[in-house]
C-alpha cells in the first residue's frame, strides 16, 4: 500500500500513459446494415438444425413430443412445471399512475380476460406448450365491439405438429420469418398450405438459438432417454416372460433332415408362440425334446437401468424431488435444495415467456386502438408460481423486526393474511406504528404462548401503592413473579397510552374522529393484554405447582381450572379494564378537545394515567393463577392419598408481616386475611379461598401458602 498523504513532500511517481491506439472508425455507410447473419440452417423454409435423423424432418419430432408428453413420468415432469404457472395470475400494470395509462392497462386486462369462449388460463396453456416443443403461436383474431375499440375475440392456437415449413421475407435474414403453417381440411378439400403471418400472431419461443422460430423444447434433451426407457420397457416384458418360462431349446431327433420344411416351419411358429398364459402347450413328434434355456452368467437389473434413466428425465428440471421418498431415500435438505432450483427454473421460464408476449400483444392492441395522453404502454407481469411458505416468513420476519431490521406495517399484516388464507383485516385496525414480540417456547401444555413487549420499552414509569409496585417484600419465586408482572403490564399500558394520546392530538381531529381512534387503539390495548395475560397465568400456574404437585400438571381437573382462569383473566379485560378507560375518557374528553398541541397531547396523557392502576392490578391474576392452580392440584393428590391410605397433605395460610391486612367485608362476600391464617389438616380441600382469590384486598395480596409436604411438621412454601 502506497501512502499518499505526503503528496506535496514528494514528487509523485504515476504510471506515464499509454499511447492512444485508435482502431480505424466504422465505415458510415455500414452502420446501418446487417453485414452477416445468425448462422440459421434453413432452406426454402425447412430448418436444418436437427442433426439427429430420427427426428428429422419437424414431423418427426412433432410426434415424438406427442407421444412423450404421455408418457407417465415425463407428462409428471411437465405437469409439475406447468400447473404452478397456470395458476399464477396475469397482472397489467400501467405505466403510471395517470388516468390515461390505467384506462389503457385496464383494457390491456380485459382483452385478455373477456375473450369469447377462451378463458385467460385456457389461453396460457397454449402458450406455454412452448416448454415442451419449443415454439407455441396463437393467431390473433379481432372484434369491433360497442364502444368502437378493436377487442380481442380470440388468441387461437395453432398446433405445432400442423408446421409444414418456414418463409423468410429477405433470404438474407432469415430472422425476419413469415409463417406458413399446414392446413388439414375435412372430406373432400385437398390438403394446401395456409400462410400466416407472424406479426397477426402471438409466437413465444423458449431456448431456441441464432433466433431459430422453433426455439429448442424440453422435451428435445429427453430424448434419449425417453428412448431407452421405452426399449428397456419392452426388454423387462420379455426378461419377466422368460425368467418365467425360460428360452425354449429343441433338440431335434437324427438331426435338422429328419423333418420336412413344413413340420419345421410348423415347430418353429410354436416355440415363438410359446407363452406362459392359459393356452400354454406344445405338440412335439417322438424322439424331439424341448428343454428351457437360463442364463448363467451375470443377471442385469433391467429395473434398475430404467430408474437411472428416470432420475436423468427428472434431472433436466431440477425436479428430483419428485421421486425422493419413494424409493426410501433422499433427505429433507435435498428436497428444499432441489425445490429451489426448480421454482428458480420455473420463475426463469415465466420471464423468458412473458417478455416475448409484452413484445407483441400490447403493441399489436395499441396499433388499432388509442388512448391519448398515455405516457407509456402497459406491461403484462406474471406473478411468481407457487404459495408462499407463510410459517417460514413469519418466523423470519418475526426474528427480523424483533433485532430491528425489519418495521412491520399493516399491509405486511394484509399480505401474510392473503397469503395463509385468514380473514381479511378489519378496516381502521391495526393502524399505527407497531411494537414486536419475540417468540419463546410454551411453558406450559400447548398454550401457544408468546412473550409479551414490555422488555422492549425503555421507559417503566414509578406506580403507586395501590398498584402494588414492589411491595411484596418476601424474597419468594412469586412474588417477583407477579412485580415483573405487573411492570410489564404498565409498560404496555403506558406505551400505548403515549402512543395513542399522540393519534388523538392530531390536527384536524375532532370528538367523533378521537372516538374512533380510540376504539381502534382499544382493541388493539385489549390484544395486547390479553395475549400478555394468557402467557404470564400459563407461567404462573405451572409455578404453583412446585416438584410434588408437578405430576398433576395434566390431570383434567388442573387443566379446566387453568382454561377457567385464562377465561376470567380475558373477561376481567373486557368487561372492566377496557371499559373503565372509556368511561374515564367519555367525562373528560370534552375538556381536552378545547385544547391544542402539545397541551392536548400532555392533557390526554394525564387523562389515562388515571387509568393505570385498573391495569397493574390485572398481575394479581397470577397470584390467583399460582394458588389456584395449586390447591386444584392439591385436592386431586390428597384424594389420591385417601383412596390409598396415605394422610393427606395439610396447609397453612402464612400472613406477610410487614403489610397491613384486610378485614371480611360482608358486602362483597370477601374474606380478610387474618381470619383465614391457620392450619388446615385436611389441605387444600377444607381451605375457603387462596390469597388474592376471594379476599377484600384482592390482587394486592401478600399472603402465601405453606405445605407440609412430608408429614412431619416441616413447613414449606411450595413456591
Amino acid at each position: 500500500m502506497v501512502n499518499r498523504d505526503r503528496t506535496a513532500e514528494v514528487q509523485s511517481h504515476e504510471a506515464p500513459p499509454r499511447d492512444p491506439v485508435e482502431s480505424p472508425p466504422p465505415d458510415a455507410g455500414t452502420v446501418t446494415k446487417i453485414l452477416g447473419d445468425a448462422g440459421l440452417s434453413i432452406w426454402a423454409g425447412y430448418l436444418g438444425e436437427e442433426y439427429l435423423v430420427d427426428l428429422k424432418p419437424w414431423s418427426n419430432e412433432a410426434r415424438y413430443v406427442l407421444e412423450a408428453r404421455d408418457e407417465t413420468l415425463i407428462g409428471t415432469l411437465l405437469d409439475a412445471v406447468k400447473m404452478p404457472m397456470i395458476r399464477s395470475e396475469i397482472v397489467v400494470e400501467p405505466a403510471s399512475d395517470d388516468v390515461a395509462d390505467v384506462a389503457f392497462a385496464e383494457f390491456v386486462d380485459c382483452n385478455l380476460r373477456q375473450m369469447h369462449k377462451q378463458s385467460i388460463r385456457k389461453w396460457l396453456t397454449d402458450m406455454i406448450e412452448a416448454i415442451e416443443f419449443g415454439f407455441s403461436l396463437g393467431e390473433i383474431v379481432l372484434e369491433k365491439r360497442t364502444d368502437g375499440r378493436l377487442w380481442i375475440r380470440n388468441i387461437m392456437p395453432r398446433g405445432q405438429e400442423t408446421l409444414r415449413r418456414w418463409a423468410a421475407e429477405d433470404p438474407a435474414h432469415p430472422d425476419e420469418f413469415s409463417h406458413f403453417i399446414q392446413g388439414m381440411y375435412r372430406g373432400s378439400a385437398p390438403r394446401r398450405e395456409i400462410a400466416i403471418p407472424l406479426n397477426k400472431c402471438v409466437h413465444v419461443t423458449w431456448r431456441g438459438r441464432k433466433g431459430n422460430p422453433q426455439g429448442k423444447g424440453l422435451l428435445r434433451s429427453l430424448y434419449v432417454p425417453y428412448k431407452f426407457i421405452k426399449n428397456f420397457r419392452v426388454i423387462e416384458g420379455i426378461g419377466v416372460e422368460r425368467d418365467i418360462g425360460g428360452t425354449p431349446i429343441i433338440k431335434l431327433p437324427g438331426g435338422q433332415n429328419s423333418l420336412s420344411d413344413t413340420e419345421k416351419t410348423e415347430l418353429k411358429k410354436q416355440a415363438e408362440g410359446l407363452r406362459n398364459d392359459e393356452a400354454l402347450y406344445v405338440m412335439v413328434p417322438e424322439g424331439m425334446d424341448i428343454t428351457a434355456y437360463n442364463s448363467g452368467g451375470k443377471s442385469t437389473n433391467v429395473r434398475e437401468i430404467i430408474k437411472d434413466y428416470e432420475t436423468q428425465i427428472l434431472m433436466r428440471m431440477f425436479s428430483q424431488f419428485l421421486k425422493l421418498g419413494m424409493d426410501n431415500v433422499g433427505t429433507q435438505a435435498l428436497v428444499v435444495g432441489s425445490q429451489d432450483f426448480f421454482t428458480m427454473a420455473i420463475e426463469s421460464i415465466q420471464d423468458e415467456l412473458i417478455e416475448q408476449v409484452n413484445e407483441q400483444i400490447v403493441p399489436y392492441l395499441a396499433r388499432f386502438n388509442t388512448f391519448p395522453g398515455t405516457t407509456g404502454l402497459p406491461r403484462i407481469t406474471w406473478t411468481k408460481p407457487g404459495a408462499m411458505d407463510v410459517a417460514n416468513i413469519v418466523e423470519l420476519f418475526t426474528k427480523g423486526a424483533a433485532q430491528k431490521i425489519f418495521t412491520p406495517t399493516r399491509e405486511d399484516e394484509v399480505r401474510l393474511r392473503d397469503e395463509a388464507g385468514l380473514p381479511e383485516l378489519p378496516e381502521g385496525v391495526g393502524d399505527g406504528p407497531r411494537e414486536v414480540q419475540s417468540v419463546v417456547n410454551d411453558v406450559f401444555g400447548g398454550l401457544g404462548l408468546r412473550r409479551d413487549m414490555g422488555q422492549f420499552y425503555d421507559e417503566v414509569r414509578r406506580y403507586d401503592q395501590a398498584a402494588g409496585g414492589d411491595l411484596r417484600g418476601i424474597p419468594g419465586n412469586y412474588e417477583k413473579f407477579t412485580n415483573a408482572y405487573q411492570k410489564e403490564l404498565v409498560g404496555i399500558y403506558d406505551k400505548w397510552a403515549a402512543e395513542t394520546s399522540r393519534l388523538m392530538s392530531l390536527p384536524g381531529k375532532g370528538i367523533t374522529e378521537a372516538n374512533a381512534t380510540l376504539n381502534t387503539r382499544l382493541n388493539q390495548l385489549s390484544a395486547d393484554l390479553k395475549l400478555l395475560a394468557r402467557a404470564r397465568i400459563g407461567e404462573a400456574s405451572q409455578m404453583g405447582l412446585g416438584t410434588v404437585l408437578g405430576k398433576r400438571t395434566h390431570d383434567p381437573v388442573v387443566q379446566q381450572t387453568i382454561a377457567t382462569l385464562l377465561k376470567e383473566a380475558e373477561i376481567n379485560i373486557d368487561e372492566s379494564v377496557i371499559p373503565g378507560i372509556k368511561e374515564k375518557f367519555g367525562k373528560e374528553s370534552g375538556a381536552v378537545q378545547k385544547l391544542s398541541g402539545a397541551q392536548k397531547k400532555d392533557a390526554f396523557e394525564d387523562l389515562f394515567s388515571g387509568r393505570r392502576n385498573s391495569v397493574a392490578r390485572q398481575a394479581g391474576g397470577a397470584q390467583v393463577a399460582i394458588f389456584e392452580t395449586q390447591k386444584s392440584a392439591g385436592k386431586v393428590e390428597n384424594s389420591e392419598r385417601r383412596r390409598l391410605g396415605i394422610k393427606p397433605i395439610a396447609t397453612r395460610w402464612v400472613l406477610d408481616k410487614t403489610a397491613d391486612h384486610c378485614e371480611d367485608d360482608t358486602h362483597r362476600a370477601t374474606f380478610g386475611c387474618p381470619g383465614l391464617a391457620r392450619e388446615y389438616a385436611d389441605g387444600w380441600d377444607s381451605m375457603p379461598t387462596v390469597p388474592a382469590g376471594a379476599v377484600s384486598c384482592l390482587g394486592n395480596c401478600r399472603c402465601y401458602i405453606e405445605a407440609d409436604l412430608e408429614g412431619n411438621g416441616n413447613w414449606q412454601r411450595i413456591t
